[in-house]
């Protein structure tokens, strides 16, 4: 669980300017970039510095880290919890494995949703705000979701923190569920030895 939630380190810094290109082209209701976000990065670059690439960086990394370690720390669990009831009623282990899976990326979700929607709030913020400066992987970007947590908190209760929470879990625990049965197939097939869950 901790090598996965360290492994996202290096994660989140390749993609967090592919994250920021995203929810900026799907914020551009003008259609100032044309769907295209290279255009939509060199404008950011050229109005926020390289800063800006990474905007939103400790809620991607709160994100990452937090569904990765708990998805691996759960999983086991999962898989001894679940697994022998489904298979003592005829289910396939593959199936039941996968519902497994399920279960550990589904839950996961809970811990992760939180960074993932203040991320969001930062982004849309910044991109809004010609004026606003950008934190990027700084003490201050993370005072400034913190900041943003407690102004979410305010406005609507700890549950807006949680804001699409029911579609990502589900998404997430596909995630899980495919994670839980390609990870040691992959591994069988390239003859790597695989000691995980």
């Amino acid at each position: 669980a901790i090598a996965g939630a360290l492994a996202t380190v290096p994660e989140i810094l390749m993609i967090s300017p592919l994250e920021v290109a995203k929810i900026g082209i799907q914020l551009d209701v003008d259609n100032k970039y044309n769907n295209n976000s290279r255009a939509f990065l060199k404008d950011l670059y050229k109005t926020r510095g390289v800063s800006g690439l990474w905007c939103g960086w400790a809620g991607m990394q709160w994100r990452q880290s937090f569904w990765t370690g708990t998805f691996f720390a759960t999983l086991q669990w999962w898989k001894t919890t679940v697994e022998p009831p489904m298979i003592d009623n005829g289910i396939p282990k593959p199936v039941a494995t996968l519902v497994a899976g399920f279960l550990a990326g589904f839950f996961a979700t809970f811990p992760n949703a939180p960074g993932d929607v203040v991320r969001s709030v930062v982004q849309k913020k910044l991109f809004l705000d010609p004026t606003r400066p950008a934190y990027s992987i700084s003490p201050m970007g993370v005072a400034e979701h913190i900041t943003v947590a407690r102004e979410i908190i305010a406005s609507s209760g700890i549950r807006g923190l949680y804001s699409g929470l029911g579609f990502k879990a589900m998404h997430l625990g596909g995630s899980g569920a495919l994670m839980a049965v390609l990870i040691p197939a992959f591994s069988r097939m390239m003859g790597i030895p695989y000691g995980g869950v």
